[in-house]
């Protein structure tokens, strides 16, 4: 499978390429987020995984991520973000790789504007480079597009604890602690039997 995402031809028609690119480079990326010592890393080397090829598997994401023609880009940028952006890389090129957040977050919400996984992780960028205002701007933003679907009743619990997270950041203490309350009467309500 590796070789066959390493060697394919690089045509913007090879769906074929596109989900071996993306299942060997999600499965690289995601390989590298378990910590070395665990059984997990023995079961992937044994299922013919390399451990610590994890730039290899963010060259194939971004290939497919690039693709303006892939199903694949949104999971494949969606994927590289939360590396990015969530997952622990301890100090190592730090700013390279909020740079690199920063271009790929934009380029998500100017491709997918009404995305609101687009939305939550470009606040997640913008909380990373210290700038709660615009991090405040997309969680709202992400909750105004999850409430334009017909998938949820009331805003996801995620983004309120996020939101309440950030207005903490800017110093707003009373609304953030508001926003809890009503964060944890709402997840109160949901545990109630029906």
């Amino acid at each position: 499978l590796f070789r066959a995402a390493t060697t394919a031809p690089r045509t913007a028609a090879s769906d074929e390429q596109g989900r071996a690119l993306f299942g060997v480079g999600s499965c690289l990326v995601a390989i590298s987020w378990i910590p070395k010592s665990t059984a997990t890393t023995a079961l992937a080397q044994m299922a013919g995984f390399k451990v610590g090829r994890h730039d290899e598997g963010v060259k194939m994401l971004a290939r497919v991520a690039e693709n303006p023609l892939s199903v694949r880009a949104p999971l494949a940028c969606s994927v590289l973000l939360i590396d990015l952006l969530l997952m622990p890389h301890g100090i190592r090129n730090a700013q390279a790789r909020r740079e690199l957040a920063e271009q790929l977050t934009q380029r998500a919400l100017e491709r997918w504007p009404r995305s609101s996984t687009f939305h939550w992780l470009a606040s997640a960028e913008a909380k990373k480079a210290g700038k709660t205002d615009e991090a405040l701007r997309h969680i709202d933003e992400a909750t105004h597009e999850c409430l334009a679907t017909d998938m949820f009743d009331e805003v996801p619990h995620a983004l309120t604890v996020e939101k309440a997270t950030l207005l903490v950041l800017a110093l707003m203490f009373d609304a953030a602690a508001l926003l809890s309350k009503q964060c944890l009467a709402s997840m109160e309500r949901a545990a109630r039997p029906h």
